[in-house]
């Protein structure tokens, strides 16, 4: 078992966004990282380049959960009816998670692209 803590960034969907540099952001802080994501193929270019820079440990008793949203998890918009019913589901299921597991040491946290200072995340 490691040392290092772990975050597991739920939602990287193309895997060339958010996700992605909030995975590239906390790889280089020092955690493991753990990715979640719909697709495989998304996954396994941004998760070969994770492990070649740091490694992944799927294994641990603390870490960090983090969803990425939108401003559609807070309120919705004409057209983005589908698009905002899901991404407010997330925030509400980070809510819930971060009680759940919270006692566990597990950081759950739910982040808006908008808030994410790309200048620090981005490679």
């Amino acid at each position: 078992m490691t040392s290092k803590p772990v975050a597991v960034i739920a939602g990287l969907g193309s895997g060339t966004g958010t996700g992605a540099a909030t995975d590239r952001f906390f790889a280089k802080e020092g955690y493991a990282i753990a990715l979640i994501a719909r697709r495989a193929d998304s996954l396994k270019a941004l998760s070969d380049e994770i492990n070649a820079a740091s490694g992944t440990d799927e294994k641990s008793k603390r870490g960090s959960l983090i969803f990425t949203g939108a401003t559609a998890s807070i309120r919705g918009n004409v057209t983005t009816s589908v698009f905002s019913a899901g991404k407010h589901a997330l925030r509400a299921l980070s809510q819930s998670l971060a009680k759940e597991f919270g006692k566990q040491n597990i950081h759950v946290s739910h982040v808006k692209h908008c808030l994410l200072s790309c200048s620090r995340l981005c490679c």
